[in-house]
Protein backbone atom coordinates (compact mmCIF):
# COMPACT_ATOMS: atom_id res chain seq x y z
CA UNK A 1 0.00 0.00 0.00
CA UNK A 2 1.19 3.54 -0.65
CA UNK A 3 0.41 6.86 1.00
CA UNK A 4 1.08 10.07 -0.89
CA UNK A 5 2.78 12.82 1.10
CA UNK A 6 1.97 11.41 4.55
CA UNK A 7 2.30 13.54 7.65
CA UNK A 8 4.64 12.04 10.30
CA UNK A 9 1.69 11.89 12.72
CA UNK A 10 -0.26 9.78 10.21
CA UNK A 11 2.68 7.39 9.87
CA UNK A 12 2.74 7.02 13.63
CA UNK A 13 -0.99 6.24 13.69
CA UNK A 14 -0.76 3.61 10.95
CA UNK A 15 2.16 1.95 12.72
CA UNK A 16 0.18 1.82 15.97
CA UNK A 17 -2.60 0.16 13.96
CA UNK A 18 -0.21 -2.62 12.94
CA UNK A 19 0.96 -1.42 9.53
CA UNK A 20 4.69 -1.48 8.81
CA UNK A 21 6.46 1.32 6.97
CA UNK A 22 8.59 -0.38 4.33
CA UNK A 23 9.93 2.82 2.80
CA UNK A 24 9.40 6.52 3.28
CA UNK A 25 10.83 9.17 0.98
CA UNK A 26 10.50 12.92 0.64
CA UNK A 27 11.45 14.84 -2.52
CA UNK A 28 11.85 18.43 -1.33
CA UNK A 29 12.47 19.85 -4.80
CA UNK A 30 9.14 18.38 -5.94
CA UNK A 31 7.35 19.16 -2.70
CA UNK A 32 5.98 15.64 -2.29
CA UNK A 33 6.73 12.43 -0.49
CA UNK A 34 5.39 8.92 -0.16
CA UNK A 35 5.38 5.97 2.18
CA UNK A 36 5.06 2.30 1.27
CA UNK A 37 3.24 0.23 3.85
CA UNK A 38 2.78 -3.44 4.65
CA UNK A 39 -0.63 -4.36 6.02
CA UNK A 40 -0.96 -6.27 9.29
CA UNK A 41 -0.80 -10.04 8.93
CA UNK A 42 -4.14 -11.69 8.33
CA UNK A 43 -5.89 -8.69 6.77
CA UNK A 44 -7.13 -8.95 3.22
CA UNK A 45 -6.15 -6.17 0.83
CA UNK A 46 -9.73 -4.86 0.93
CA UNK A 47 -9.90 -4.75 4.73
CA UNK A 48 -6.42 -3.22 4.98
CA UNK A 49 -7.46 -0.51 2.53
CA UNK A 50 -10.62 0.20 4.50
CA UNK A 51 -8.74 0.32 7.79
CA UNK A 52 -6.09 2.62 6.35
CA UNK A 53 -8.80 4.87 4.94
CA UNK A 54 -10.43 5.17 8.36
CA UNK A 55 -7.09 6.03 9.97
CA UNK A 56 -6.06 8.58 7.34
CA UNK A 57 -9.59 9.97 7.17
CA UNK A 58 -9.61 10.47 10.93
CA UNK A 59 -12.47 8.12 11.71
CA UNK A 60 -10.65 5.15 13.08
Amino acid sequence: MTLADPDPAVLELVQRAGFSVIESERYEDLGIGFARLRAPAGLSAVEATRRLGRIVGGTG
